[in-house]
């Protein structure tokens, strides 16, 4: 989970969390060589498990695991009310577990990305080459990326199995 192509980041305009605090080891796995199916925030911004979905399940599969999950929610969805007016957890590094779990979770594309290492405002920034040449002539390397996750197939793994 990290990057966003498409997407402003979260923590700067243009960088996400996880590339943004180390930028140098970002780029070192993208340029790695190895295989790579990088889950973004363009993904796992669509994917988010609201307070009634959740209360509903916990109230169908009720356990001593199940009501200490949710309470241990329930500080995010509060955030997550004060910050966009619902209350909704977004499920970021979940989504990236689920797709490790399950690769048909999230359609994909290939992008030709790089990670900007420094610089006072894009530390961290996938840049994404989106122009129309060669494969010799595009910048940073070829990674298969998330773009478009099965929402409700993603939310029903996730509560089957961290929520019991």
């Amino acid at each position: 989970m990290g990057g966003a192509i498409r997407e402003p980041g979260n923590v700067t305009p243009t960088s996400e969390f996880n590339f943004h605090v180390d930028p140098v080891a970002a780029r070192s796995v993208v340029a790695s060589g190895a295989e790579i199916r990088l889950v973004p925030l363009d993904a796992t911004r669509q994917v988010s498990l609201d307070s009634e979905t959740l209360s509903s399940h916990v109230s169908s599969h009720p356990s001593e695991i199940a009501r200490f999950c949710e309470l241990a929610c329930r500080p995010a969805l509060s955030r997550g009310d004060s910050q966009r007016g619902s209350q909704r957890l977004v499920l970021h590094d979940p989504l990236a577990v689920g797709v490790a779990i399950d690769r048909t979770l999230c359609a994909t594309e290939s992008f030709w990305i790089d990670v900007e290492p420094q610089g006072e405002l894009t530390a961290g920034q996938v840049v994404a080459d989106f122009r129309v040449t060669g494969t010799s002539q595009r910048s940073g390397r070829e990674v298969l990326c998330a773009t478009r996750p099965d929402s409700k197939r993603f939310i029903e793994l996730f509560l089957r199995r961290v929520f019991g």
